[in-house]
């Protein structure tokens, strides 16, 4: 068999690398080189920047509906809360966060599914008429302490045959694990769905959601949900930003 070079960047002829991809599923020793493709024909767009509008409903603030734009100008906005534009109190709150939310926030063009799955441990696990599925471990550069929490958690992620494009990648504790003394964890899951952006060509997040149960200080609940939907994208080369 031969192996074609790993791309870098997403291009029309991605549709080859599902022929290879497809040609070496059954096997489970090539696992990793089909993870590999995958990893080729989607890396993050480091050199462009999205602006976009979240819609989101939370724990946090329960029975509001908020809805905010990044801009690349602007930062974070927040744009409405229930439909109404935010109260001059609602805007002062959200200020003082502007610092943090700013810099925590990922681009989505940025998104690395190398930094969010451990390579090693990435196989397939199905495969239908239009999708593949791969099993791995978690990961995440940014784990620290929670390290341990990643072993005890497993992922799926579903891919389309046609330009290897991510669809839905899950994330999900597979036992409750206590990471720290005091503090339990009886589920964490998270999901996130993608769909092609047409001026990139690149597959953005649409929508994420989080769902996560457990004990703090060991009688502290920690309950917490959240749905986000990403959508009126506007993506442009970060030079031109600068």
């Amino acid at each position: 068999m031969t192996t074609r070079p790993r791309r870098t960047r997403r291009i029309a002829g991605a549709s080859a690398l599902a022929g290879l991809f497809l040609a070496i599923v059954g096997n489970a020793a090539m696992a990793d080189e089909s993870f590999a493709q995958f990893l080729a024909a989607n890396p993050p767009l480091e050199d462009t920047v999205c602006a976009y509008t979240t819609t989101a409903t939370s724990s946090e603030y329960p029975g509001e509906t908020h809805v905010e734009r990044f801009s690349p100008g602007n930062g974070w906005e927040l744009k409405a809360i229930n439909g109404e534009p935010p109260t001059p109190k609602a805007l002062k709150a959200y200020a003082k966060d502007a610092d943090d939310r700013n810099r925590q926030r990922q681009q989505p063009a940025d998104l690395d599914f190398a930094r969010m799955v451990r390579p090693d441990t990435a196989r397939v696990v199905e495969e239908g008429d239009t999708t593949i599925v791969f099993a791995f471990t978690p990961d995440s550069p940014d784990a620290g302490r929670g390290r341990s929490m990643m072993e005890k958690m497993s992922g799926r992620l579903t891919v389309a045959k046609d330009g290897l494009r991510p669809l839905t990648y899950i994330a999900e504790l597979t036992a409750p694990i206590s990471p720290m003394p005091g503090t339990k964890f009886e589920s964490f899951r998270q999901e996130m769905t993608f769909a092609v952006e047409p001026s990139t060509g690149a597959s953005l997040m649409t929508t994420f959601d989080f769902a996560m149960r457990g004990t703090a200080f060991v009688f502290r609940k920690m309950d917490s949900e959240a749905r986000i939907e990403a959508s009126d994208y506007d993506c442009v080369p970060r030079s031109s930003t600068e």
